[in-house]
């Protein structure tokens, strides 16, 4: 599987921020001085930040949270199911545990 390009990665946290407003909110308060104090550019802060709660949206939801990432990738479920299975194929390749079918 290769490495998902900018454009993608910025879909993805478009999307997630899309579907929770509350979120977006929080992530859209971050200031240039907020990011500045994390020596960060305010886009790459909110890019973080973003990423941040994806993970915790995930972890709170029983989800796990590279295969939330890569439904918001995905534009239809083909294309979800083929990255998915690019992704257990590469993990599997790497630790030969199995994954549980969905």
């Amino acid at each position: 599987m290769a490495r998902f390009t900018q454009q993608q990665r910025k879909k993805a946290r478009e999307r997630f921020l899309g579907e929770h407003p509350e979120i977006k909110k929080r992530i859209d308060s971050i200031t240039e001085q907020y990011a500045k104090n994390c020596n960060s550019s305010l886009e790459d802060c909110r890019s973080l930040e973003t990423m941040l709660a994806i993970d915790d949206y995930a972890e709170k939801n029983g989800l796990d949270d590279h295969e939330l990432f890569l439904h918001y990738i995905a534009d239809s479920a083909e294309e979800f199911q083929r990255l998915l299975a690019e992704w257990r194929t590469m993990i599997a390749d790497i630790n030969p545990l199995k994954f549980p079918e969905r």
